[in-house]
């Protein structure tokens, strides 16, 4: 069995039970939900020999928007047969302070800085939460999605020159949001 499939069937025997097999943490929790369901709604396989098998349809079922607060937590995504979910996009993660520590210098940018902060604090408890229960967890984010004081800081080096966009084609921006992902793996490396 993969690690999301499960198998169900009945005991062998005049026995009433069942037996359930996961291949792993995710298919033993999607097996027993689908048991309940089934229990509940009295399916009929339940009082006869024959197993039922069961493997998602997708590898990558993910829930978002991690930025609504209606989205639902891994443990109603785990309900509802997901295996990812989404933590802070990954911009608001980053400090930059390996590459540039004066872009949330915390003396000249103290709301920014604390802003990013709080933002690493709760993404550590979403991954956690995620990951004790087996599920993936995703940050995402813009590709080219920078803190506003970059563009004061470094100018026509992050952008295009003529209506202040950043642009991808500079080097500098091209070191930022390296050392923003960078960062990111080694601050969450559960991140997957």
């Amino acid at each position: 069995l993969g690690g999301e499939d499960y198998v169900i069937r009945p005991l062998p025997g005049d026995d009433p039970g069942v037996l359930l097999v996961g291949g792993g943490p995710l298919g033993v929790a999607y097996g027993m939900l689908e048991l309940a369901g089934d229990v509940r709604l009295h399916r009929s396989y339940l009082a006869s020999p024959v197993e039922r098998r069961s493997s998602p349809d997708f590898t990558l079922r993910m829930v978002s928007d991690p930025l609504d607060p209606r989205y639902p937590g891994p443990e109603q995504a785990l309900r509802w047969g997901y295996n990812a979910v989404m933590t802070e996009p990954w911009p608001a993660l980053a400090l930059y302070d390996s590459l540039d520590p004066a872009i949330y210098d915390a003396a000249k940018y103290p709301e920014a800085r604390a802003w990013v902060e709080a933002k690493r604090r709760q993404a550590r408890q979403e991954v956690q939460q995620a990951k004790a229960l087996h599920l993936q967890v995703i940050a995402p984010g813009d590709v080219i999605s920078l803190p506003t004081q970059v563009a004061a800081l470094y100018g026509a080096e992050v952008t295009d020159g003529v209506t202040g966009r950043y642009c991808i084609e500079r080097p500098r921006t091209r070191a930022l949001l390296a050392a923003a992902i960078d960062e990111l793996f080694t601050a969450f490396p559960e991140v997957d």
